[in-house]
């Protein structure tokens, strides 16, 4: 057998493409930092909902409530990934699922129609410390939603950052 051209296959004689990925640009790095940081506040909440025992629902319970259908963040978040590795996912993506998140986050817990108010998520704890730690995580998921669709959605209308 003769030898093989460098950068070539060795059965099919055609050019290996590289696997070396290329580098996420600065502004992608921030806005997947932020969504990650939104995704593990998210599932932190989720957790506080287990822990308090209080409005729970489908998986957990024969009843379907909005703790049911907030499930449906995760596989959106796991799509934004993918569109984004596969190059078709971008900022405005991710500004209207933030966006869209930080409403319904906040109707739910916040305001004078709120299902699921501040006192819900403070007083089922024991400590009062803890309470508020727990609602301090939920304003923290808000805040970071809250930034990453701004962030998002000024590099999606292609304002510099």
């Amino acid at each position: 057998m003769g030898g093989v051209a460098p950068g070539c296959g060795i059965l099919t004689g055609m050019r290996i493409r590289s696997t070396i990925p290329a580098p996420v640009p600065a502004g992608d790095r921030r806005l997947l930092a932020l969504a990650g940081g939104a995704t593990l506040l998210s599932i932190g909440h989720h957790l506080d909902h287990l822990a308090r025992g209080n409005h729970l629902g489908w998986p957990l319970t024969a009843q379907v409530t909005p703790f049911t259908f907030s499930f449906i963040v995760y596989p959106l978040i796991a799509l934004g990934v993918l569109l984004r590795a596969w190059g078709k996912g971008g900022s405005g993506y991710w500004a209207v699922l933030a966006g869209a998140g930080l409403v319904l986050v906040g109707a739910t817990h916040l305001g004078p129609f709120a299902a699921e108010p501040p006192r819900d998520i403070i007083e089922p704890y024991r400590s009062r410390v803890v309470g508020w730690a727990a609602f301090g995580l939920l304003v923290a998921l808000l805040v970071t939603l809250a930034t990453l669709a701004v962030y998002a959605g000024r590099r999606w209308q292609g304002q510099a950052i």
